[in-house]
């Protein structure tokens, strides 16, 4: 008898991030996904042989990249927040008027 290689598959690889559909009230996971590895979008249970196991370090480790850089432009959209907000105020007390329209 021929013995069987376990077949490992992308979906638990921990360079593999599935795709979600945008639906009204939730996400729905499709089955495909991107390899950051190959840099190419893959089906879940397609497999390569750069595959690694998908430790919860590896989960936690891009996760907190992935709020880092939300916490970033976060920022950086509260500075452009107050940079208008300064406009409107300056050009409230030039005028002495609402900025905007009523509606």
């Amino acid at each position: 008898m021929e013995e069987q290689e376990k077949q490992h598959h992308c979906y638990n690889c921990r360079h593999y991030e599935a795709v979600y559909l945008k639906k009204i009230c939730t996400f729905e996971r499709q089955n495909t996904g991107f390899c950051s590895e190959n840099e190419s979008v893959v089906k879940k249970r397609d497999g390569c042989n750069k595959w690694k196991y998908d430790t919860p370090g590896c989960r936690y480790g891009r996760r907190f990249l992935r709020k880092d850089i939300v916490y970033k432009r976060i920022i950086e959209t509260l500075e452009g927040l107050k940079v208008l907000e300064q406009i409107v105020r300056e050009e409230y007390e030039e005028n002495k008027t609402e900025p905007l329209p009523p509606r």
